[in-house]
């Protein structure tokens, strides 16, 4: 390519016919009559300008001057081309962050190569290949923004390469939805989870991590048990596969698995409801192990009569830090079975096989009728049920929530290529990536001739002997941690006090017109309050968990108060009001419970040293 100048014209006032063959379409850069290069495509006959081939910068302005968008937010461009149009985006919209998704690597190439250099002189542009969009659309969103996300189509290079761009532009709507959907999961369990995490301490303080069972069983089958419906069909089978290949039920799944007279290896439970703890109220299984992750419901690992492993998600990974030691990272996901795969994953189970795991309804039923619990299901009124290619064939419906864990397991299942997958459901939702058969046969070809080994008993001896070694530091950190957790929680608490009063007398005099020095000392005041409740949870490990669903319902209040409009500022000031109110009102219900367990480990302490 020729040098340019700095306006992006060739010193030579031409361009040389750069021409490739990408997608199976010609790609030329031809010279518009501005000077400017520009992208001429022929394919199957007919031929298209990516970007005019009069003034591509003015057709840019004039296609950004259309957007409709928040200053603030995620733009997420669908066709880049030689990205004109971006970079008038990026001007327009020089707060938001600007992802521009391209069809091919190739074209990405000739993007970077033609205009690179202009396009990175934007610090909030981001271009990325189909192979990427996903992952940098993860980094760049932020869950209580996510509001602020706007999908834009660039239609002459979308149209022209529609196949490709099609597909990108449904995975990311796809990872948007799931997205939005553990936005509200954080925003519905947010208090949850702090009280849970809270009085699970006693038992992570003396739980061996989860990392302790990744090893000793790599090479074993393994066989993941949910609660759909199709599991009437073949749960019988399990009989045959004990002690032979890996039990790991779902805690849904649990009163199933023991009303046919098998007890599970290994349980794993994750939701922080009092629904889920009815699923584990009256049992025992002394043989089993419980994988709890921290922020399950605390009294199923405290009532749990076997080993217990606490196994934090990747939202609780800190916990690893204030307990001193790897406990082992599980990964996150929205439901129960998805964290057990990672589970049988990471203890290099393999193959891993699936029963149960339907992700849609069948015979009138949401889960297997050995099981209590079932959602009422309205044929006659489908409003919400989504079609879906069935794992037998055919269609078969679920609903958003199944949809975001299917497509969890498949983004999972497309990225590893060291296991063998099996879903040997018999019925519910085809999951690609996996391996469909029945249990029959996955049970005569994986598990039958294999020798037994007494998983239960290594399980155990796992856990004694981690406890042997003694868990007097882990608990001694947690007790350091609620120490300081209170403290900064009790100040945080202060802090809000403070913040309701100022916004609310600020809100007065700003609604009178009164911007006189005592307004601005009111004002100077609420800056340093938020800025002191920003320190306090930077500086507090796990704080997300104490703070993030105020966040998230409300937003935080950073950067908020510098409206330039009368009416801008008095919004502002009424979200401050509302965001310090509500987070006192959480901590008031939070402080009391870190102060309850922290003295019981203070009690345990004493129990231990007499």
């Amino acid at each position: 390519m020729a040098a340019c100048s700095s306006d992006g014209r060739n010193h030579t006032g031409d361009f040389p016919h750069d021409s490739r063959m990408i997608g199976g379409r010609e790609i030329t850069v031809e010279t518009a009559r501005s000077g400017l290069p520009t992208l001429r495509g022929r394919a199957g006959g007919r031929e298209i300008w990516l970007h005019s081939r009069y003034d591509p910068r003015e057709e840019a302005r004039l296609w950004a001057a259309a957007v409709e968008a928040p200053q603030r937010g995620l733009l997420v461009v669908l066709g880049v081309g030689l990205g004109y149009h971006v970079e008038q985006l990026a001007e327009r919209f020089p707060r938001a962050r600007i992802l521009a998704v391209e069809a091919t690597r190739e074209l990405c190439e000739l993007a970077r190569a033609a205009r690179g250099e202009k396009l990175s002189a934007f610090g909030n542009v981001v271009v990325a290949g189909p192979d990427e969009a996903e992952g940098t659309l993860l980094r760049l969103v932020s869950l209580w923004k996510l509001q602020n996300v706007d999908f834009l189509i660039y239609r002459p290079v979308y149209e022209f390469f529609k196949a490709e761009l099609e597909a990108v532009y449904n995975r990311l709507l796809r990872l948007y939805r799931t997205l939005h959907l553990d936005r509200a999961t954080a925003i519905s369990f947010g208090e949850l989870w702090a009280f849970n995490l809270l009085r699970s301490f006693p038992v992570v303080a003396r739980s061996p991590g989860v990392k302790n069972l990744y090893g000793p069983f790599t090479g074993r089958p393994g066989v993941i048990v949910a609660a759909g419906p199709s599991l009437d069909k073949n749960i019988h089978l399990l009989a045959e596969v004990k002690n032979k290949a890996l039990i790991l039920a779902t805690g849904t799944a649990l009163k199933a698995i023991l009303r046919v007279g098998v007890e599970p290896d290994l349980v794993v439970t994750i939701d922080p409801t009092e629904a889920n703890y009815r699923h584990f109220q009256g049992v025992r299984v002394p043989g089993a192990a419980l994988v709890f992750e921290p922020r399950a419901h605390y009294r199923i690992a405290a009532e749990f009569a076997g080993p217990t492993f606490v196994g934090p998600a990747d939202g609780c990974g800190w916990l690893n830090d204030v307990c001193g030691e790897d406990l082992g990272l599980l990964w996150s996901a929205g439901s129960v079975a998805n964290v057990a795969f990672s589970v049988a994953y990471l203890m290099g189970l393999n193959p891993i096989i699936f029963i149960g795991q339907d992700l849609a309804y069948g015979d009138g039923c949401t889960h297997s009728r050995l099981l209590e619990h079932q959602e009422p299901v309205d044929w006659e009124k489908r409003d919400g049920f989504i079609p879906v290619e069935g794992n037998l064939g055919g269609i078969v419906y679920t609903k958003s929530t199944w949809l975001s864990f299917l497509e969890w397991f498949e983004r999972v299942f497309s990225a590893i290529h060291d296991r063998t997958i099996i879903n040997a459901t018999e019925g519910g939702a085809r999951i690609r990536g996996a391996r469909v058969m029945t249990f029959r046969r996955a049970v005569d070809d994986y598990v039958a001739a294999l020798s037994t080994c007494p998983f239960q008993e290594v399980i155990r001896d796992l856990y004694e002997s981690h406890r042997r070694h003694g868990l007097t530091a882990r608990r001694e950190r947690l007790v350091h941690y609620l120490e300081g957790i209170l403290r900064a929680l009790r100040r945080a608490r202060r802090c809000c006090a403070k913040g309701v009063t100022l916004a609310d007398r600020l809100w007065a005099r700003c609604r009178k017109g009164e911007l006189d020095p005592p307004a601005q000392r009111l004002a100077l005041q609420l800056d340093e309050v938020e800025e002191r409740l920003e320190r306090l949870k930077q500086k507090s490990s796990g704080a997300h968990i104490f703070f993030g669903q105020v966040d998230l319902e409300i937003g935080t209040v950073s950067g908020e108060l510098k409206g330039e409009l009368k009416d801008q500022v008095l919004t502002a000031l009424q979200m401050a009001f509302l965001y310090y109110a509500r987070q006192a009102e959480v901590l008031e219900r939070v402080i009391p419970v870190a102060q309850e367990v922290l003295e019981r480990l203070r009690e345990e302490r004493k129990v231990a040293e007499c």
